[in-house]
Parts: structure tokens; C-alpha cells; sequence
């Protein structure tokens, strides 16, 4: 493999491990079903951390350059993952303390545009790894 291609998926594969250690932290607090406000409440302490945590990683991922070969792909996984990341502010919006309750249709659909924007990941990552290994 070239030596620039190389040192990018290596640079990707880090944010990718960082983005999946937060991803399986989200997955722990988006399974329990919060039934009390003090439930509410931690669940959106959670996932407002996590959210700051998955931003993060997208400047990170953002800044790096990306070779000519994967350059749309790197800016469409760049916007993909931003679609994931307000899936979890729909998440994050649903779960209203104030009022004492959750929204479980924007709950609902939070998660449904999170798991699109996961598959989306996927693909194009796949499509970059195949570019990349020629």
C-alpha cells in the first residue's frame, strides 16, 4: 500500500476506535428505558457527555487530509458521521426534564437516523478501504 494512503487509514483507524469505544458507552446508557426523572435525567447527563465526546472526534476526523483518491468519500464520512451525531441531539432533546417525561416518538426516531447514519458509515467506509488497497 502507498506510504500517504497508509499513514490516513491508520490516522482514521484511530478516530474509528475512539468513535467505537464512545459508540459502545452510548450503547450502554440507550439501553436502559428510563421510567423515573432521576432515569431521565442521568440518561441525558449521558448521552451530553457522550455527545461532546463524539464532536471531538469529528473535528479530529475533519482535520485530517484526506489523499485525492478518497477525498469525496472522506468528506461524505465526515457528513455522515455528523448525521449521527444529531441523532444523538435528537436524543438528547427527547428526554425533557423539565416536564417530566420523554418524547419516545423523537426518542424513536433518534435512534432509526442513528442506525441510517451507522450503515452509511459502514458502506463508505468499506468503498475507502477498497481505494485505499489498490
Amino acid at each position: 500500500m502507498n506510504p500517504i494512503y497508509f499513514a490516513y487509514a491508520q490516522a482514521v483507524a484511530k478516530i474509528g476506535g475512539a468513535i467505537r469505544e464512545t459508540a459502545n458507552k452510548y450503547g450502554e446508557i440507550s439501553s436502559c428505558k428510563p421510567e423515573t426523572i432521576d432515569d431521565i435525567r442521568a440518561m441525558k447527563e449521558g448521552y451530553q457527555q457522550l455527545l461532546k465526546e463524539f464532536k471531538s472526534q469529528k473535528a479530529e476526523l475533519n482535520s485530517i487530509t484526506a489523499p485525492g483518491i478518497v477525498e469525496n468519500e472522506h468528506a461524505q464520512l465526515v457528513n455522515i458521521f455528523s448525521e449521527y451525531i444529531q441523532a444523538i441531539q435528537s436524543l438528547i432533546n427527547s428526554l425533557d426534564i423539565d416536564n417530566v417525561k420523554a418524547d419516545t416518538t423523537m426518542f424513536e426516531g433518534g435512534l432509526e437516523k442513528q442506525r441510517l447514519a451507522s450503515a452509511k458509515i459502514v458502506a463508505i467506509t468499506k468503498v475507502m478501504a477498497e481505494k485505499l488497497s489498490k
